[in-house]
């Protein structure tokens, strides 16, 4: 009888922690916008509301994963522009050569293969907002053009002697650390000072762990309507497991863990050893880079041994439930195509081991086929 009652409180007090962490994450919008209730995620959403009140360039800065596009909506949503269209290219996910005309047009017979004038991404972005993603990584021969945009609100389409006025609002973000780029000389210090009117900083998920239990039921509750199943829970030792991990990857790589526990774990709550199982070597990654006299190895070391193995687990294990299929691997992790490529490469990881029959796109990630556009 005292069994029964005691796990019947217990089963009780896990229903009403995720009532609560339910009710939360409704209330501060899980799938419309940024989600916490952490001090740092409050400054967050504060400044976002200040910044969007007026119509000057902001500089979006965090670690990948941060959620600087959905900054970037939040602020063209609370702006007087969130009746207009809203836009954002991914800089680095398209080759050097095409990103003038992506962003700023062309006419026909600019160059090979302009068979008719196409209009760029300013002008489609007239009376709204545009967010030029991992601005960091743009060329300078863009980054010129771009400076000249911001000075004289007007664009040039590629092949034109005449300008066109826009009325749009940059949002750019990036991971990069722009004023070391400047030292390198790799980055205008002049396009910095102009995309740097406003500034609004993403904290990592490492320093707001009070949001992660919010983040992980949020998740668990959208991945389980993504998969068309009843939902499920997590255990009160499995967010406490949760939440005292790192999370390199931030809030994506949050959800995409949660999405692959929803997948493995059976049964309606998600328990500490389903955690566990699901990344089975994090326990053990950091121990086996202390040396033999049991000194231990540097704190950015380790992490990034642990990150480093982390990573490859988890792109073959992807590539072998995606059978080598790039495109669909990179949808299922929620990073982009040229982005899952170039760690594919770093770690010399083939996608051609783990096809069947032939099946995915080329015999090893970032071939010699020719780059699609995003």
């Amino acid at each position: 009888l005292a069994r029964v009652i005691a796990k019947g409180l217990e089963r009780a007090a896990l229903l009403s922690e995720n009532r609560r962490l339910r009710a939360a994450a409704a209330a501060c919008g899980a799938d419309a916008g940024l989600l916490g209730q952490s001090p740092a995620m409050r400054q967050v959403k504060q400044t976002i509301a200040a910044v969007a009140a007026s119509d000057y360039t902001v500089l979006i800065r965090g670690e990948s994963g941060t959620g600087k596009e959905l900054a970037a909506r939040a602020i063209h949503a609370q702006s007087r522009r969130a009746t207009g269209p809203f836009l954002s290219v991914n800089c680095p996910a398209i080759p050097d050569q095409i990103l003038e005309s992506e962003l700023f047009g062309h006419v026909r017979g600019a160059f090979t293969g302009a068979e008719r004038d196409r209009r760029g991404l300013f002008v489609a972005a007239n009376g709204g907002s545009l967010v030029l993603d991992e601005i960091g990584d743009i060329p300078m021969s863009v980054q010129t053009k771009l400076l000249r945009v911001l000075q004289e609100r007007e664009v040039r389409p590629v092949g034109s002697s005449k300008s066109i006025p826009v009325d749009v609002r940059i949002l750019a973000a990036t991971n990069q650390d722009l004023e070391a780029r400047i030292s390198e000389k790799t980055f205008r210090e002049d396009l910095y000072y102009r995309l740097n009117v406003l500034t609004v900083r993403l904290p990592p998920l490492r320093d707001r762990r009070d949001d992660i239990p919010l983040l992980a039921t949020a998740f668990l509750e959208r991945a389980c309507r993504e998969m068309g199943i009843a939902d499920k829970d997590f255990s009160p030792e499995a967010l406490a497991d949760l939440a005292g991990r790192d999370w390199p990857g931030n809030v994506r790589e949050l959800f995409n863990f949660v999405r692959r526990l929803t997948v493995f774990s059976h049964g309606s709550i998600i328990s500490q050893t389903a955690v566990a199982e699901a990344d089975p070597g994090y326990g053990d990654a950091a121990e086996t880079h202390d040396d033999e006299a049991g000194t231990a190895t540097p704190y950015l070391e380790a992490k990034a041994h642990v990150v480093d193995a982390f990573t490859r687990r988890y792109v073959e294990r992807l590539l072998k439930l995606t059978r080598g299929n790039i495109s669909e691997a990179a949808r299922v992790s929620g990073l982009e195509r040229v982005s899952l490529q170039k760690i594919l490469r770093r770690r010399g990881v083939a996608a051609g081991g783990c096809r069947r029959g032939g099946e995915g796109e080329g015999a090893k990630a970032g071939g010699g086929g020719k780059r699609r556009r995003q």
